[in-house]
């Protein structure tokens, strides 16, 4: 069995829309666990602007996501985002702050 790579750092926070601050790996983990009728087909994020401060960067921008339900393939997602990042001692950078909202498609 593949052990997952973390993303977040251990004492990181996510910002769901609609729900309260999600805080710690292992909450965060849990979020991000998917029933097991449901597969992400898709997640594309699009960097608007990204900022290296020493050891800290900040990340904003779009993405796209298509989940499928059941082996039904749902209509694609859009939305924004902002991620503040750190450097890890081994060079890594994880996720320390993670917000995201939905938004329209983007015109053509």
């Amino acid at each position: 069995m593949r052990r997952r790579r973390r993303l977040y750092i251990e004492n990181g926070a996510i910002f769901p829309g609609g729900r309260p601050i999600i805080k710690g790996r292992a909450a965060i983990k849990a979020y991000w666990t998917l029933p097991p009728n449901v597969k992400v087909v898709e997640h594309k994020t699009m960097a608007d602007s990204v900022i290296v401060v020493g050891n800290t960067a900040y990340d904003y921008g779009t993405f796209r996501a298509v989940n499928s339900r059941d082996g039904q393939t749902g209509n694609p997602g859009y939305g924004k985002y902002v991620i503040v990042w750190q450097k890890q001692r081994d060079g890594r950078w994880l996720m320390h702050l993670d917000i995201w909202n939905n938004s329209p498609a983007p015109e053509p």
